[in-house]
This record gives structure tokens, sequence and C-alpha cells, in this order.
């Protein structure tokens, strides 16, 4: 749990619904797992998530959950990852939700 104070209401945000009321004080309830798994030893991981913020504005708490995955190449200097979220009511709002998918590649040198 948090409790914050803003120095602005609106944090620059220029349009939606903000976390802070007017004084620019906020309440949130923060909460966060994640799990991980190797199903091929040092190739080849799995993993999930899921996390929830209420931050006393919003109308619904707003939810994130995420699947994964990793394949390594060349130890960890080369993998490759993808990944799927899902969350829904972004910015406490009901029905404002979204689904990506994002793939990633990475080389270290």
């Amino acid at each position: 749990m948090f409790s914050a104070e803003a120095v602005t209401a609106d944090l620059g945000k220029s349009s939606g619904p903000t976390i802070f009321a007017a004084n620019g004080d906020a309440d949130l309830d923060v909460y966060a797992v994640e799990v991980g798994y190797m199903l091929v030893p040092k190739k080849f991981q799995v993993a999930l998530s899921y996390a929830g913020q209420d931050a006393g504005p919003y109308a619904k708490e707003f939810t994130q959950a995420q699947v994964g995955a990793t394949y390594f190449v060349k130890k960890h200097d080369i993998k490759f990852q993808g990944t799927y979220r899902m969350e829904e009511n972004v910015d406490g709002v009901v029905g404002n939700d979204n689904n990506t998918f994002f793939l990633q590649a990475q080389y270290l040198y």
C-alpha cells in the first residue's frame, strides 16, 4: 500500500483519468506475482505474471496478466522473447482493456 502526494494533480497527463485527486493525493493498493520455469535447462524458459493496482478514484481495479517465453542461444548471449499482455480496466476505467503481443531479440556483444 502506498500513499503519495503529487506536485500537480495530473502529472502532465493531457487527457484521461488520473490516480491523483484534485489536491494531488493518492492512495494505492498494488500487488504483483511472477513465476518462471526453465522447461529446457539453459535453453527455453516460460514465465507468468499477474499484477493489480487499485487507487481511490478508480471505478474498478486495474489488472495485468502476462505470459511469456524466452529462447536462449549461445548461453545467454543471444535470446528471443515473446510476451502476451492482457490488461483490464486501464487507468481504473471499466471496459478500458488492452491486449498486446511483444517480440524481442537481444544480442550481447
